[in-house]
């Protein structure tokens, strides 16, 4: 979602954004600096020694950072035009934020050295009389109030826009909880087109993920009959150790229902439980061919009754700290690891061979899964 001043012309979204520049520039020449323009002082001086300097640090260490995260990626990817270190000198979009921060190391800064060599303004200055006080007061609040109605219209505006788009869609909404009735969060649910085929039905698969409430909203384009399924044709992991399951109840396709969706339909669907599998920890061990241990190392497994998904929840990760690994119980697997090594301009990965095991009761391993890495062992590269 964006913000309305994007859709805004320029010359209004001026007149919205100059009173708090003005704003922002007189509160910073009057009291930020503590007199660098000689017109105000203060009491405690130790306290606001500490402030302006604390500020100053951080935000030296806020522009630091930035531009070290700008090197890092302009090494990492040199042949990335239009990125890198020059980045946001080629963005103006980008430019007032470092702009702002060079302001304001420069005010901290300032006010924080005059401060500490006794220069601020020994006695107050009266900036504005009661009266322009009072009339400065009404017409901020005048401001406030226009800018407030400003965003709450455009707020009911874009719901309205939201609900007239919504009135003309195909909807298919529903839940998604575990057997003991807790909502399942961003598990994966597909809306599957029955009248595709092969690779094509896969591709033009509608899904979303749920959100913290186990609910789904899914927004086919097309009409037609579907069928519905969580986690379709993917692997239990760790996150969520669930079978694919069809709506609105079944273990397999040839039980699912068929949803027929006409142009405008909106469909709520019944709750849809999953049985939650065992999970078993699974002892690794990563190392080089020389024996030495490789911490850094990322593992991943494949669930060899899903070899067409690759690795299970779609990622790599590393041991705990116990050295072990959650994975669902009763399946067969193999397991690969890799590290990705510093190589100057570029980098390169390591891998494994990958090794085959079992989370089944008979053949649960006892000792460390062993994987190698081939080669020596490299500088690991890590983003800073």
């Amino acid at each position: 979602m964006t913000s309305p001043l994007y859709d805004l012309p320029f010359h209004l979204n001026y007149f919205i954004d100059l009173p708090l520049i003005v704003l922002w520039w007189w509160f910073a020449g009057t009291r930020i600096d503590c007199g660098l323009l000689g017109t105000a002082a203060y009491r405690r001086r130790r306290t606001w020694i500490a402030v302006t300097a604390g500020a100053t640090i951080v935000l030296v260490a806020t522009l630091a950072w930035s531009i070290s995260e700008e090197i890092t990626f302009y090494r990492t990817f040199p042949s990335a035009v239009g990125y890198g270190f020059l980045r946001f000198f080629g963005d103006v979009r980008s430019l007032p934020l470092y702009l702002w921060l060079i302001v304001l190391i420069s005010a901290f800064g300032t006010a924080a050295f005059r401060l500490i060599r006794k220069r601020a303004q020994a006695a107050p200055v009266t900036l504005i009389s009661r009266r322009g006080k009072r009339v400065s007061a009404f017409i901020l609040s005048i401001y406030i109030a226009c800018v407030c109605g400003y965003f709450a219209h455009e707020k009911t505006l874009e719901r309205q826009r939201q609900a007239e788009y919504d009135l003309h869609s195909i909807i298919v909404r529903g839940k998604v909880i575990d057997d003991r009735g807790v909502p399942i969060k961003a598990i994966e649910v597909h809306l599957v087109p029955m009248f595709k085929t092969g690779d094509i039905q896969s591709y033009e698969t509608v899904h979303d993920w749920t959100n913290d409430k186990g609910e789904y909203t899914l927004r086919p384009e097309e009409v037609g009959n579907y069928f519905l399924a969580v986690l379709w044709n993917a692997a239990p992991d760790h996150k969520h150790p669930f079978l694919t399951r069809y709506y609105p109840d079944e273990a397999t396709q040839e039980g699912a229902a068929t949803l027929t969706l006409t142009a405008e339909k909106h469909l709520d669907l019944a709750l849809m439980k999953l049985h939650e599998l065992p999970l078993v920890r699974v002892p690794v061990s990563v190392s080089w061919s020389n024996g030495k241990l490789e911490p850094d190392a990322t593992v991943y497994f494949t669930n060899k009754l899903y070899l067409k998904q690759g690795p299970i929840g779609q990622e790599a990760r590393q041991p705990d700290d116990d050295g072990k690994m959650s994975l669902p119980a009763n399946f067969d697997y193999t397991a690969g690891a890799n590290v990705e090594c510093e190589g100057g301009q570029s980098k390169h990965q390591a891998y494994t061979r990958e090794v085959e095991f079992t989370t089944k009761p008979a053949g649960l391993p006892t000792e460390p899964i062993r994987l190698v890495l081939l080669g020596d062992p490299c500088t690991v590269w890590h983003p800073k």
